[in-house]
């Protein structure tokens, strides 16, 4: 099975398990939501929704923790913080796919900076 086969049936395996838990973050739209009060609240601005920032990390984090070993293979010693600034400047660097599923704006570039090795 090829990587980029396996890496697409992870990703609809992820969104069909995730159903109704993350349906909030179907579409990249909300999750670019989340990743701006991030963005606030890592500059300590005071306007931040610092429960909506939150939810930018927490989304990362388990995305990354669900392909860990799979097709991501971090490093020890990175932190949440770490792989959510990968992320933010991916989404940032590729606004032409703020429409496309969260799951793939969380897992490519984790992907990119923590690739298995064969």
């Amino acid at each position: 099975m090829s990587m980029r086969l396996l890496v697409s049936s992870l990703i609809v395996f992820g969104v069909a398990v995730s159903g109704a838990t993350h349906a909030r973050y179907n579409k990249g739209a909300s999750l670019i939501e989340s990743l701006r009060e991030w963005e606030r609240a890592e500059r300590s601005d005071p306007t931040a929704n610092l429960g909506r920032a939150m939810a930018f990390p927490h989304y990362v984090m388990g995305v990354s923790d669900a392909l860990e070993g799979i097709v991501i293979c971090t490093p020890q010693g990175v932190t949440v913080r770490q792989a959510s600034a990968i992320v933010a400047k991916y989404i940032n660097d590729n606004p032409r796919l703020w429409n496309e599923q969260a799951l793939g704006l969380v897992s490519v570039p984790l992907m990119d900076a923590f690739p298995c090795k064969k």
